[in-house]
């Protein structure tokens, strides 16, 4: 078993590389993940054995609650037309923003006015480590 705040003290301590501790991390979380959807429906069977939709056991609180509703338009056609005059209407915005980027004056071609443009923001900058030799690095 891989002692995960070892392998965090070891990157801190520039005791181990950290391309090779995030790839060791990345791959224990991808099974971490894959064990509890493997476990969920045990978990659910045994949640469901309770009537309440909330009860205490083996030193834990359970609660059952109901999925969230989930709606998707994109067999209304109504909303197929304004979803595309949606996007229609950001690329032109995000042109216009480009274009007013690189120094042009960006105007209603009919009225002169100046466009409103668009508030951009940036995600954070990433980092992708990939492991080229494949196979586990977990030992």
């Amino acid at each position: 078993m891989i002692n995960y705040l070892k392998l965090v003290e070891d990157v801190e301590e520039g005791n181990e590389s950290p391309y090779k501790a995030h790839a060791i991390l990345k791959e224990l979380q991808d099974d971490i993940k894959q064990c509890l959807e493997q476990i969920y429906p045990i978990l659910e069977d045994h949640a469901n054995q309770h009537a309440e939709k909330s009860f205490e056991t083996q030193g834990f609180k359970i609660e059952k609650r109901n999925g969230k509703a989930n709606y998707n338009f994109k067999n209304v056609e109504e909303w197929q037309v304004y979803d595309k005059n949606k996007k229609d209407c950001e690329e032109r915005l995000k042109l216009a923003y480009k274009l007013y980027s690189s120094g042009n004056i960006v105007a209603n071609e009919e009225s002169g006015e100046v466009l409103a443009l668009p508030e951009v923001t940036y995600s954070k900058d990433v980092i992708v480590v990939k492991q080229i030799e494949k196979g586990s690095l977990i030992h």
